[in-house]
C-alpha cells in the first residue's frame, strides 16, 4: 500500500497470530540522492562513532556504536519520520494523537554486536515513547554482513513464543510500538571494515 504522507514510499505489516498489527515497513523513506548522502556522511563520522549506552543495565545487553548528534543527512531521515509517524502510528493502532518530539541517533553495528530483547518504553523517562523506527543502510553494496536481524514479540501472544523476524535491506525502515518487546540478533562482519557495518538511523516519537 502507498503512504498519504509520503505517496513515493510503499508499506507493508506484519501482523501477529490474533491480528495484531505489529510493525509496518516502509520502502522509499529517502530518495536515490538522499541515501547516497547519508551513506557518504556515515562514512565520514566513522571517528565519531562511541559505544552504545543503556543506562546502567546490564554491560553484556548491548554491544554497538552510536553518534549521538548525527550528520544534516541522517537528521533528513528524522524529519521523514516524524513526516510519516501520525499516519504510521495510526495504522498500527497506537495512541499518537500529535508529536512531541522525535529522538535520533547514528548506530553502526560492527562484529559482534547485538541488543537483547527489550522495549523501548521501559522507565519514566520513556514512558511516552510511543513509534519506534528504524532506518536501514548499507555503505557496501551488496551488504557486506550476516545476521543483525530485528526480532519482535507480539503481547497477545506466549511470553516466550517464536518471534516474528525482519531481515534488515539497503532502504528499508522498520516503525513499531515503543513498548513492544524486540532484539536485534548477532552482527557479524567478517571483512572487520567499519564500511561493511550494519548501519541504520534509528530513533522513537514520542507523544505529548
Amino acid at each position: 500500500m502507498r503512504l498519504a504522507s509520503r505517496p513515493e514510499a510503499t508499506v507493508s505489516l506484519v501482523e501477529g497470530r490474533e491480528g495484531a498489527r505489529l510493525v509496518a515497513l516502509v520502502d522509499g523513506l529517502l530518495d536515490p540522492e538522499e541515501s547516497r548522502a547519508l551513506e557518504s556522511a556515515t562514512l565520514a563520522s566513522e571517528g565519531r562513532f562511541v559505544d552504545a549506552s543503556i543506562g546502567g543495565a546490564r554491560e553484556d545487553w548491548r554491544a554497538g556504536q552510536v553518534v549521538y548528534d548525527p550528520p544534516d543527512a541522517a537528521l533528513r531521515v528524522a524529519e521523514r519520520a516524524r513526516h510519516v509517524a501520525l499516519e504510521l502510528a495510526e495504522l498500527l493502532r497506537l495512541p499518537l494523537p500529535e508529536i512531541a518530539d522525535v529522538e535520533r541517533q547514528l548506530t553502526a553495528y560492527r562484529d559482534g554486536s547485538f541488543y537483547k530483547r527489550h522495549t523501548d518504553s521501559r522507565g519514566p523517562d520513556a514512558r511516552r515513547r510511543t513509534l519506534s523506527w528504524v532506518h536501514y543502510f548499507t555503505c557496501t553494496k551488496p551488504k557486506a554482513f550476516e545476521g543483525g536481524e530485528l526480532c519482535v514479540w507480539d503481547d497477545d501472544e506466549p511470553y516466550d513464543h517464536a518471534p516474528y523476524v525482519i531481515e534488515p535491506h539497503d532502504g528499508l525502515t522498520a516503525f513499531f510500538g515503543s513498548s513492544l518487546d524486540h532484539e536485534v540478533r548477532m552482527t557479524r562482519v567478517p571483512s572487520g571494515r567499519f564500511a561493511d557495518s550494519r548501519f541504520t538511523v534509528n530513533g522513537w516519537v514520542w507523544r505529548p
